[in-house]
Order: structure tokens, then sequence, then C-alpha cells
């Protein structure tokens, strides 16, 4: 009560609840709560609508459970250029918005399908040079029915044709896509600590309202050193206290759990960052939501090229014996992975930072490294999370057993 609007508080607090109104149940509820001049009533219909944003919260991590269930089944889901599950009965009017949801979380193009008997329908969320509509009009044979544009789309389909759909959008983004394009945030400015002031962050204000065709204004904070992680929201955010020049930050992360950070304390980072005013016992409150980080120093360029690489080893595409010779571990390497991996669930990025020291090494031959223990039950992975647990074994484990490095090694001194 009394706090301002703001294109924040409406799009993540108002905006979902009158979204939820259409989605399960009828919109009219949210057009009579807006047009409503009694309070009481206007009370019972937010009530309403709140319980209906509640319904959806719940079939959006029904349908994201379900699907975490399926890339445990099949870890090979992730490695494909576009990303395409589908559910039975799952709500459709939620689907697009777990779709984005696995876009942010995976950044890869995502298509979700939900069967309902001999039909099924489907969205489609993606970015950059990958447009969605050019996806479903290429695979329109498949389908009854689409439409969209260039980041997101909805079609109907048989359900028998589902599988066919599926081989033919990996087909289309194989030829049209040998590299699919990255995720990418960009920066509007490097912020420097000594701009990091009420004053300026208020003046933003002058820019609003923000959203489709005027986002809101990244910024960067380089070489900002991590000093703590502390959980919100019973642990369903994360709150990192850092130290950026001379100032003490508090940066906010939103659906990511503490344990899920990648970084530990001391660690010199870069931050993506949005930074909004909220009022607080009456006073202006400066908050830096986080929109991306990484490890100061990363050469951004090479982990993503050799993430590529990983998932087109993956997806059994040829390589040339020189890539497989630069991804092929050596016993030493594996040794020195290996013995980085506590028996407590560690990222794979919070590994690869740590082996920043090894000269060859690369995130790729890391990957592979963590398959190698996979497949010789010396690591479990969690393909979900991206992360890794050591486990516990008795006597020593012969490395040149796995099929996946001799696989390998016969590869790289190919020289037909």
């Amino acid at each position: 009560m009394g706090k301002p609007f703001t294109a924040t508080s409406i799009a993540f607090g108002i905006a979902p609840r009158i979204n939820a109104a259409g989605r399960f149940g009828s919109p009219s509820t949210a057009v009579e709560l807006l047009l409503c001049e009694d309070p009481e009533e206007a009370g019972h219909l937010a009530q309403e609508l709140e319980r209906r944003n509640t319904a959806r919260k719940a079939e959006e991590q029904r349908i994201l459970e379900q699907i975490a269930a399926q890339v445990t089944e099949a870890p090979e889901l992730l490695t494909r250029r576009v990303l395409v599950f589908a559910g039975e009965n799952w709500h459709h009017g939620v689907i697009g918005i777990a779709a984005s949801r696995l876009e942010e979380q995976f950044g890869k193009p995502i298509i979700l399908i939900t069967i309902e008997g001999d039909t099924a329908r489907g969205s489609m969320r993606s970015f950059g040079a990958f447009s969605a509509f050019r996806c479903l009009n290429a695979c329109r044979e498949y389908l009854s029915r689409y439409g969209g544009h260039p980041g997101a789309g909805g079609f109907s389909l048989p359900a028998k044709q589902v599988d066919a759909f599926q081989s033919a959008v990996e087909a289309y983004a194989a030829s049209e896509f040998p590299e699919m394009p990255d995720l990418a945030i960009e920066a509007d400015l490097l912020l420097l600590p000594q701009q990091i002031t009420m004053e300026n962050m208020m003046s933003l204000s002058a820019l609003a309202p923000f959203g489709e065709g005027n986002p809101i204004p990244v910024f960067a904070l380089c070489h900002a050193v991590l000093r703590e992680v502390v959980p919100l929201a019973k642990g369903a955010h994360t709150k990192l206290r850092i130290t950026y020049g001379p100032m003490a930050l508090e940066l906010l992360l939103f659906r990511v759990r503490p344990e899920a950070f990648p970084m530990k304390p001391g660690t010199v980072c870069d931050f993506l960052v949005n930074a909004e005013i909220s009022t607080f016992q009456g006073k202006p409150q400066l908050s830096l939501i986080i929109k991306d980080y990484r490890r100061s120093g990363l050469k951004q360029a090479k982990y993503f090229a050799a993430k590529q690489t990983y998932e087109k080893f993956c997806r059994r595409e040829s390589l040339s014996a020189a890539y497989c010779r630069a991804i092929t571990p050596s016993r030493q390497e594996l040794i020195q992975i290996y013995q980085r991996i506590p028996e407590s669930a560690l990222s794979l990025d919070t590994l690869f930072g740590g082996l920043q020291n090894l000269p060859e090494m690369n995130y790729c031959k890391m990957r592979i490294a963590v398959d190698i223990f996979s497949e010789l039950h010396l690591v479990q992975q969690n393909r979900w999370t991206e992360q890794v647990t050591r486990v516990s074994v008795q006597g020593k484990a012969d490395l040149q057993a796995s099929k996946l490095l001799q696989g390998l090694q016969k590869k790289g001194a190919d020289v037909s």
C-alpha cells in the first residue's frame, strides 16, 4: 500500500496475475477487478486472481519437473541444437512460460509440446538469428497450423507427427545453423564504483517506462570480489555480497538457489545488472538485480566455442583428428580434474574455473573428462543442474578402460 507503480512492479507483480486470469479461467475476472469501485468486491476478485496465479506456478513447476525427469532418463536430449520436449496434458496456457524459463536456463531455442489425445499443441521460444517463425515454417508439413515471430511461435499438429516434427526441427537447425547462436546479454555501460549513487540511479526514471522496445539499462560491474553468498526467501533466491572497488554492495539473483551458484567467496567476478529503485519505510532503496555473471578473465569466446564442440561430439558429428587431440584429456589432466571434484555437488562451471591454471585445458576437454569418470562410475552427474559429485570407490580405477577415452585416442591418432 502506498508504494508507487513501476514498470518492474507491474511486470512481475500485477501482470502475471492478470495473465493468469485468462490461462486458468476467464480474462473477464481481471477486467472486472480493474473496473471495480467496491473495495470489498475488489478484494475478493484479487484473491481469485492470486489463486489462479498460484495454480499457474504449480503447473509450471509440474511441467519443469517432468522435463527434468526426461533429461535424467536421456541426458543426450540437452545436446540438441533446439531442445524439444513433449508431455501429456501439460496446460497449453503455461507451456510458453515454461519454455521461456528453459531458454534462460539452457541458452537454447526451446519447443514444448502438450499432447492431448490425438492432437498436440506447442509453443516455441528463440533468440538471435534463429527465428522461431522460420523454423516452424520450414517444418510446416507436419503442422496443422502455426504462427509467430522471430522470438516466439505457437502451433498445433497431430499427436502422431510429434516425433517426425522433432526430427525435422533438428535437421533444419543442423542445415541452416552449423554454429547455433549464443544467448547473449549486452551491457549498455561499464558502471564504475563512484557512479553508483542514489541520484544517478534515480535519474534513470527519465527513460521509463521500460519494456519491449525500451529495455531497462544493463550495467557491467567488472572485477568485483565475491564476499558472501546468502539465501533469500527460504533458499529460493540468492543475495551476493561483493566488494566493488571501495564499495560494499549487495546483488540480488532470482530463481537461483545459493547452493547452485557456481562461484565461491574470494572469486573475482564480472556481473551484468539492472538497477532498480524501491521504497522501504518511506525511503528510496537501490536494488541491483543480476542478469548474468562470469568469473573475471574468462575467455568467453573460447568457452562458448568449446561448449559447442562438446555438443557436436555428443551428437557424434564429424570432428577432425586435430580437434579430437585437442579435446582428449591426458592421464595427468584426468587425475588433476578428478582431484578437484568433491563428494558434495559441484557445478561444472565452478570445476572449470578451478582448472584455469592448466595450460591446455578447455571446457570441452573438461566435460569429456567428467563423462569418462561417469562411465567408470567414479562420479555422478546431474545433467539438469549441471553438477557433478565424486562417488566413494574401493581401490584404483583403470582410466584406460574407458571406451570413450579409447575412441577419442583412436580418432586423434587418425592421420588419414
